[in-house]
């Protein structure tokens, strides 16, 4: 209050002084001035800043204009690149680690979709943000990050980082579901294809069954109760899962590298597996046009059709079925660690999902298409290679030391390949391993419900 124009000016004239060294000599020369200052200069100071709001904010207007003026503008946008060169500049195993996915993977994806990400305009001009830092804080985001924590690293503004049209995560969302290069496909019109992910199968049971293409199973995926206005006419309860959480029904399927051939997550948490399957067009599909040598498995929840195999109920179910249970099963759990791989390399989904309910579909979704993209590419889930692609069509995995096996892997294969009857097809696959005496393997009797 007691600063003269002579004072503040002698802080306006030298240009050389930054905006920082000028904050500190005002509030240096501010502190000195209320030091000095009397108790009821002070309360005078006071009373005619509170009768004069407009010089006030007139103030405040000129500082915010100086703080988002173009200069300070362009050092916030040179200090996000100089972030993005840092993120880049990481060691090879931190930057995975961090981003799900090596550079030379980051660098692949990034330009199927660098097209998309340029035209991202706001307010009719280019997004300040650029298309390499948006891609990195998805990624970033989508591993488990915290979206406070990745403004902080990246600059960017907090209240703007879940818009979905300026934002830096959705529209990279967007593109990646969008670019037919991330797709989840089936090949049923492929037959070479078809066998070869057969053979794959056959190699997880040692040789014992042999035609499946496809391992199907659903997965109750974790989120937020949600709220009257979302759910419309639903009832709410349908949202919440039979183990007592609410949750969004994942139906997908995938093949024998963990690799998803579908995936379906519209429905509500209270659906069971096999309501999910009987409205599934993929069902639909493959009862009308997957080859008759081909089939999938799934568990017990899922209905017997000669398309979709799965294990005999109950116990005290005999030797020969029991064996069949077993061999199905080491095929059948390929869809179990697709999800347990999915969920360990995207940490978004070890939480409930928080954002809006229209949301969940699409990022759930680009988990799985990204998980395919990363397998293909050579990658596993958590930044280790947990499948090593050497190692297909060796021993199945959950055979030991030291067991015998009891049958041969390059044994010729004299089940009929064009398929049964609708229903047949579990029972002559039971009565062709009774047929060749393959038993359960001795390590895993104990568990037998023979």
């Amino acid at each position: 209050h007691n600063c003269t124009n002579t004072n503040m000016s002698s802080y306006c004239s030298s240009d050389e002084e930054t905006d920082d060294e000028y904050m500190l000599k005002y509030d240096d020369i501010y502190m000195d001035t209320c030091m000095s200052s009397s108790d009821d200069e002070i309360e005078s100071y006071c009373s005619e800043r509170d009768t004069d709001d407009e010089d006030y904010d007139s103030d405040a207007s000129e500082i915010t204009k100086k703080y988002y003026s173009a200069e300070q503008q362009a050092l916030r946008k040179g200090v996000r690149k100089m972030k993005v060169d840092e993120a880049w500049g990481l060691p090879s195993h931190l930057f995975k680690r961090m981003f799900r996915c090596s550079r030379h993977t980051f660098t692949r994806m990034f330009h199927k979709i660098e097209p998309v990400l340029t035209r991202v305009k706001k307010k009719g001009r280019p997004c300040s943000m650029c298309p390499k830092m948006r891609l990195m804080c998805t990624l970033r985001w989508l591993a488990g990050g915290s979206y406070f924590d990745i403004c902080f690293a990246f600059s960017l503004p907090y209240n703007s980082f879940h818009n979905w049209e300026y934002g830096p995560v959705y529209s990279v969302l967007v593109a990646l579901d969008a670019c037919p290069a991330f797709d989840i496909e089936f090949p049923i019109n492929d037959v070479d294809k078809l066998s070869e992910i057969a053979e794959g199968f056959a190699n997880k049971c040692g040789g014992a069954l042999r035609g499946t293409v496809f391992a199907v199973d659903g997965w109750a995926l974790r989120c937020r109760q949600p709220t009257v206005e979302e759910v419309k006419d639903m009832d709410m309860h349908l949202w919440r899962n039979r183990k007592g959480f609410w949750a969004l029904m994942v139906l997908a399927a995938c093949d024998h590298k963990a690799r998803f051939l579908m995936f379906e997550c519209e429905h509500s948490g209270a659906t069971n597996d096999q309501d999910a399957w009987h409205f599934s067009p993929f069902r639909q599909m493959v009862e009308d046009q997957l080859p008759k040598q081909f089939y999938g498995v799934g568990d017990e929840a899922f209905q017997l059709h000669d398309t979709l195999l799965v294990p005999y109920g109950g116990r005290g179910v005999g030797p020969w079925r029991d064996s069949f249970n077993y061999h199905l099963s080491s095929m059948r759990q390929t869809i179990e660690r697709a999800f347990g791989m999915m969920v360990q390399r995207w940490g978004i989904l070890q939480r409930p999902l928080r954002m809006h309910m229209s949301k969940w579909p699409l990022i759930t979704r680009l988990c799985a298409k990204l998980h395919n993209y990363f397998i293909t590419e050579g990658l596993a889930a958590g930044c280790d290679e947990i499948e090593d692609p050497s190692t297909f069509g060796k021993l199945p995995f959950d055979v030991q030391r030291g067991d015998r096996l009891e049958v041969n892997v390059m044994q010729k294969w004299e089940y009929d390949k064009k398929g049964t009857e609708r229903g047949d097809r579990r029972t002559n696959l039971m009565k062709y391993l009774e047929s060749q005496g393959i038993r359960r393997a001795k390590h895993a009797r104990a568990n037998s419900r023979a």
